[in-house]
């Protein structure tokens, strides 16, 4: 609703909570006012939105679906660079692409895996787990970066980093 108003308020609130303090200031957050601001100055909303759908309701007829292909293309190529930037980091890093890099870490939090059953923390902190983990989580990072360059697979790359993002979401 209102999606043009919505993107740069988003965008404004984000950008404002980011720089109010140089502890929140990771990439991944930089990396999502950077989205933020270009879907706040791309024209969003003349098709699958509720102002949409309330033109349609109202029998008006709907606006122009037509437009520079200027944000797409920038949004594009920046996630592009950061899951393939990523993604190459990891594969050439030979602690993190054979899974000594997070295989740490989860040995690192075994004590907040306190709650949970003596074989699950095993399991959670097996270094087996890690190894093979580690080469899936490289693979869709580059999967995503390739993916979003052609029509065959830009849908499945699009989902498969939101299966991704929530699985990290999850794990953690």
């Amino acid at each position: 609703l209102l999606t043009r108003l919505a993107t740069a308020t988003t965008f404004a609130l984000v950008a404002y909570n980011l720089f109010l303090s140089t502890t929140n200031f990771h990439n991944n957050r930089a990396y999502l006012v950077i989205v933020l601001g270009v879907l706040a100055v791309a024209p969003c909303g003349r098709e699958l939105s509720l102002d949409a759908l309330i033109r349609r309701r109202r029998g008006l007829p709907a606006l122009d679906p037509r437009a520079p292909a200027w944000p797409l293309w920038l949004l594009r190529f920046e996630c592009s660079v950061v899951y393939g930037a990523s993604g190459m980091s990891k594969l050439l890093d030979p602690d993190w692409f054979g899974g000594t890099v997070p295989w740490m870490r989860a040995v690192q939090s075994r004590d907040e895996l306190g709650a949970l059953p003596g074989w699950m923390t095993s399991i959670l902190t097996s270094r087996d787990l890690y190894t093979g983990a580690a080469k899936i989580v490289v693979l869709t990072e580059l999967f995503i970066a390739c993916g979003l360059w052609s029509r065959r697979t830009r849908y499945a790359a699009v989902w498969v980093a939101v299966i991704f993002h929530l699985s990290i979401q999850a794990s953690a």
